[in-house]
């Protein structure tokens, strides 16, 4: 097959004799992240608004690190897309105006010791609060 380069912001695609695939000359334009997944081991992904993880931030950092990168760049991570469970220190987490309905089995297995009991604390304590809120209303 060919090879992919970069030809200053356009990406092309050559056959070995030469011939250019695709949409010649498009020109891809500024990324932007859409998107973020946080793993249970503790690695996060950025994706761009394309679906293409973004470089540098593709499971090689720490949740916190790589919400620290993306405030860092100006982005507000939690106006993102986002799938799993922030492992962060509970202190943060209490700052989300919303934790993600993760599974306390599954946030049993946050491999940080120290993570883990706040990621879990933060859960029993937003359902503890939504149970109280649906006695409000039932009542």
């Amino acid at each position: 097959m060919g090879n992919l380069y970069l030809k200053g912001e356009i990406m092309e695609v050559k056959s070995l004799s030469g011939f250019v695939f695709g949409i010649q000359g498009y020109e891809y334009g500024e990324i932007r992240p859409k998107s973020i997944t946080f793993f249970l081991d503790g690695k996060a992904r950025v994706n761009d608004h394309r679906g293409n993880p973004i470089e540098g931030l593709n499971c090689k950092l720490s949740h916190a690190a790589t919400i620290e990168e993306l405030k860092t760049s100006g982005v507000d991570w939690q106006k993102l897309d986002s799938a799993g469970f922030p492992q962060l220190p509970y202190d943060e987490l209490k700052e989300l105006p919303h934790l993600p309905e993760t599974p306390m089995d599954e946030l049993a297995k946050i491999p940080n010791k120290e993570l883990r009991k706040d990621a879990l604390r933060a859960r029993r304590e937003a359902d503890a609060e939504t149970a109280a809120q649906l006695e409000l209303v039932e009542s």
